[in-house]
């Protein structure tokens, strides 16, 4: 089905370009792993490119990719740790409260990152979106990925120091590929909805920083869940409401495995896989039914 779509992203001008049913992109959507794996050169090309633009140019290199978190955990560590005197737990020492927030922030920082990426990719590869045999969908799986790679560099980062500086090594790491996997599923598919936005709406990116700055406070980035659960009571409609947030599962479970050593709670799993498939279907299904009108937009 793949192969179909792309037949109808290939006419000889864009004024020929038909729509795409909801029923054909329905079906495309079974086909996705086919896709990214028939289009698995043309994406390594795209996140190689990422990273060259990224860190080739500069003095650094590739060791911003250390610094910046690094720094960026030392600002927070002194802001939330010890001037606002957050608590993530039994140790209460800055170690660990910078171990909590550093996790909180490898998956928030990458998250965050690929939907500013997304909204705008579409505009900045026009060149590409304009040749009728550019596959567009792979855009945000590219951008997502290229994400991906940071978050790796800070996982990386934290097992090394919970070793150093604490000794140990959790076994539940195991399940950080499930995680990571429903992860970036949820992430492609906000990215396909965030792109579709702006190619259509262009004033969407500028309220990007105000949007993703909410999201964050809203997620338990800089902070516990056990606080918002005992603000709010564990069976409270607003807390529920809070736990929908598949950040807010996917931070708690990443503490979980990495720092606390046990099995993630495995309580909103069912709705925080569900929400994770709902958003990348309507993203996807979004993207492609509207991608023979991006020539135009941009």
């Amino acid at each position: 089905m793949e192969a179909a779509v792309g037949q109808r992203l290939r006419p000889t001008s864009f004024a020929e370009v038909p729509p795409i049913t909801v029923v054909e992109a329905s079906r495309s959507l079974v086909g996705f792993p086919a896709l990214v794996v028939h289009h698995r050169d043309l994406i390594r090309t795209l996140v190689v490119r990422e990273l060259k633009a990224r860190y080739l140019g500069s003095s650094f290199g590739a060791v911003w990719a250390v610094l910046n978190p690094l720094i960026m955990l030392a600002v927070y560590t002194f802001v939330f740790g010890e001037l606002i005197g957050i608590r993530f737990g039994v140790d209460d020492d800055t170690v660990s409260r910078a171990f909590y927030l550093f996790c909180g922030m490898m998956a928030w920082n990458s998250f965050a990152e690929c939907l500013h990426r997304c909204t705008t990719t579409v505009i900045e590869n026009a060149n590409l979106i304009k040749k009728t045999a550019f596959p567009s969908m792979i855009l945000p799986v590219s951008v997502a990925l290229f994400t991906f790679v940071n978050e790796l560099i800070g996982l990386a980062l934290l097992v090394i120091a919970l070793a150093i500086f604490k000794g140990t090594f959790s076994p539940w790491i195991a399940l950080y590929p499930v995680l990571a996997s429903v992860k970036l599923l949820f992430t492609i598919g906000f990215g396909y909805l965030f792109a579709v936005v702006n190619g259509f709406v262009r004033d969407f990116v500028h309220l990007m920083g105000l949007l993703m700055t909410l999201w964050m406070f809203m997620t338990p980035v800089f902070y516990p869940i056990s606080l918002v659960q005992n603000k709010l009571g564990p069976n409270s409609f607003l807390f529920r409401l809070y736990s929908l947030n598949p950040m807010t599962q996917l931070i708690s479970a990443y503490r979980a495995i990495l720092i606390e050593g046990r099995a993630p709670d495995l309580s909103g799993a069912p709705a925080f896989f569900l929400i994770a498939a709902a958003v990348f279907a309507l993203g996807y299904l979004l993207f492609v039914t509207s991608s023979h009108r991006f020539a135009d937009e941009i």
